[in-house]
């Protein structure tokens, strides 16, 4: 795949407008390659999809359960080959070598993600406490809780940023998971940048994702409806078909998504570019001086 320089200092906007220029550049090469694996990940996306949309709509919790944690655990392997064959395919590194560290990478998020899922839980379950013993508190509950959900909100956003430098830097293989700790630092360093160009991709992705997963959104308030109506005795409005049909249109939907996903991957990848080409400038300047 042709590309620009990865190692060159960048505003926020420049990664989004290189990584989407690197993207069309490639798009034909980028399908050809990556084809079987970008349908893998819609397709497992597509079961979870429906998978939790059934329960919503009063079916089989067990077996739409088992769905959705198997499709959800096959995903993990589906997008670490996707994203592997996109990004060896950029560095000349290992597809497999490249895949493995991708699929670490996301076990180790997940692992974040559940401890602060655990913290949440563990802070519901103290507060619960101490309402008991100190009645008083409770008139002030909904204070307390919105306060405390947006503080861990914020922290988990803050401890999360960095991570944007460090897999980047850990896919291509410049550093490993004993020296997370160091490459940690260096992207809390660069804290604001990693931020502001987030937060811009963001709010396009954001823009894009609400026309995109309309379909879903419909589908999905068509399921809580249905469900509320036989909670109440009456019979269920969905067609029979139903399931079948949020299958094709959630399939559709997360390839949109798996493209998107390919530009959000080389924003990441020019952010992890242009922070090492600003430490190096900043080692030069310190020789300087």
């Amino acid at each position: 795949m042709t590309e620009e320089i990865l190692y060159k200092r960048r505003s926020s906007i420049a990664c989004l407008a290189d990584a989407l220029d690197l993207m069309n550049n490639n798009i034909a090469t980028i399908l050809r390659k990556c084809w079987p694996y970008m349908l893998a990940t819609a397709l497992l996306s597509a079961a979870i999809v429906t998978a939790m949309i059934n329960i919503f709509a009063g079916k089989p919790l067990m077996i739409n359960g088992i769905v959705t944690a198997a499709a959800s655990v096959a995903a993990i392997v589906a997008y670490s080959l996707f994203y592997g064959k996109i990004i060896s395919g950029l560095s000349g590194d290992s597809f497999i070598d490249t895949s493995k560290r991708i699929a670490m990478f996301m076990l180790i998020m997940i692992a974040v993600t559940v401890v602060f899922i655990a913290l949440v839980y563990g802070i519901g379950y103290a507060l619960g406490v101490v309402a008991i013993n100190h009645l008083s508190i409770l008139k002030h509950i909904n204070i307390i809780v919105t306060i405390l959900s947006i503080l861990v909100s914020v922290a988990f956003i803050v401890v999360l940023i960095p991570f944007v430098y460090v897999g980047m830097k850990y896919f291509y293989g410049n550093t490993t998971v004993r020296k997370f700790c160091k490459e940690y630092k260096t992207g809390m360093h660069y804290f604001f940048y990693i931020l502001g160009t987030s937060l811009l991709l963001l709010f396009v992705i954001a823009i894009i994702g609400t026309i995109v997963g309309l379909p879903i959104t419909i589908l999905f308030n068509a399921a809580i409806s249905s469900s509320a109506s036989t909670m109440i005795g009456d019979p269920s409005d969905l067609p029979s078909n139903f399931s079948t049909l949020t299958f094709a249109v959630a399939f559709v939907v997360s390839l949109i998504y798996a493209l998107i996903s390919i530009w959000e991957l080389l924003v990441a990848r020019y952010i992890y570019g242009s922070i090492e080409k600003r430490k190096e400038m900043q080692s030069q300047a310190d020789k300087v001086e």
